[in-house]
């Protein structure tokens, strides 16, 4: 069993290594999956990140002001696009619940985007609709948090930030349709099922996956950020709901686009 380090209740944020992360795929195949779509052209120039973000206080409530000491926009302000994800725009430990603690290394493993590309290799879907071209992603645009429960099962949330609203209304299209089209996948012997429980009960977007019997996968849409979180096996869809709101109501208040 993998030895977890107990961290201090400041998370570090740290960005992922594509082709790794939780489950090995669940890091980085989504990632990859929408630079396939052409959401996505990673910045393979970007600076590496050398040493963990300072928290902002606003991650200490999800009503406190964005990044920078900027209020979050009106609710009645147009939703505009980002250039940069501030460490505010994440959920906290606290937000899942008691005993859940940030992860500094990225656990290995397979996760379901390896099965969404086995659907589309074995002709299931072709990928469609497809992304918008010309997003240019790096460090600051598409960053990833780890959580350790005090199960020792993981979640990971994603953020990309995006330069319009169009473009993570088409990332949240392309995630729906994988689903749709890939509900069940033959996969080395074996069967994988994806099951679209619930839709629009949070953010401007949201979905609530079930993967395989019971592993639970979150999608949420704020503006131009699109998210989602691979959940440990402790959540029960209520929980996700309720968690799906937190990571809407973090974002809009750490960022202009909503």
């Amino acid at each position: 069993m993998r030895t977890i380090t107990n961290h201090t209740s400041t998370p570090d944020i740290v960005r992922g290594t594509p082709g790794r992360g939780i489950r090995r795929a669940s890091v980085a195949c989504l990632l990859g999956a929408l630079v396939s779509a052409g959401l996505l052209g990673c910045d393979p120039a970007a600076p590496p990140q050398t040493s963990p973000p300072q928290a902002s206080s606003a991650q200490a409530s999800p009503t406190g002001a964005g990044a920078g000491g900027t209020v979050a926009a009106s609710p009645s302000a147009p939703p505009v696009g980002l250039t940069e994800l501030p460490d505010a725009a994440f959920l906290v430990p606290a937000d899942l619940g008691t005993g859940f603690r940030v992860l500094t290394d990225e656990p290995m493993g397979d996760g379901f985007e390896y099965s969404l590309d086995y659907c589309r290799r074995n002709g299931q879907w072709d990928g469609t609709p497809e992304g918008p071209s010309g997003s240019s992603m790096s460090a600051k645009t598409a960053r990833q948090v780890v959580f350790a429960g005090p199960d020792s099962f993981l979640s990971l949330q994603w953020i990309w930030a995006l330069p319009s609203v169009d473009q993570a209304r088409q990332a949240m299209a392309h995630a729906r349709a994988g689903f749709e089209h890939c509900a069940v996948v033959k996969l080395n012997g074996a069967t994988d099922t994806f099951t679209i429980l619930k839709s629009g009960f949070a953010g401007d977007e949201s979905m609530l996956v079930r993967h395989g019997e019971r592993h639970l996968l979150l999608f949420v849409r704020a503006g131009a950020a699109y998210a989602s979180v691979d959940l440990a096996r402790s959540f029960d869809a209520a929980r996700a709901e309720a968690l799906a709101d937190l990571a809407v109501q973090r974002i809009c208040d750490a960022t202009p686009t909503c």
